[in-house]
């Protein structure tokens, strides 16, 4: 469309692409708050009971995909080491969501739940 014609005028209100990216916006806003108050709360330490590592990931028990009612819920996430992230990730380890005393449940083979203490 040429701007230049009599009579153009751009559309009042946000466009699409305004309001998308006001959308972006919000959900890094809500997602570093998030993962803020997990690092707050669990601490850095990994969430599988006895392991010892330190944690450099948050993992969603339940997936984003499936549920965006806990996509920013601090209590669907676990600070987890690599190993017990990637071991997770593989399908070696289960992680299920947290006992009423906020302990995290996990099953799996032996080997992998075996820690040197």
């Amino acid at each position: 469309m040429d701007m230049s014609m009599p009579g153009f005028a751009f559309p009042k209100g946000k466009t699409g692409v305004e309001v998308r990216r006001k959308r972006r916006l919000d959900g890094d806003a809500a997602e570093d708050e998030c993962r803020a108050e997990v690092w707050r709360r669990y601490g850095r330490k990994c969430n599988i009971p006895g392991c010892k590592e330190r944690a450099v990931h948050q993992h969603h028990i339940v997936y984003r995909s499936r549920s965006k009612r806990l996509k920013y819920a601090p209590e669907n996430r676990a600070p987890l080491c690599e190993a017990h992230h990637k071991l997770e990730h593989a399908g070696k380890i289960t992680i299920h969501p947290r006992t009423a005393d906020g302990e995290l449940l996990v099953t799996g083979d032996r080997k992998y739940l075996e820690f040197k203490l």
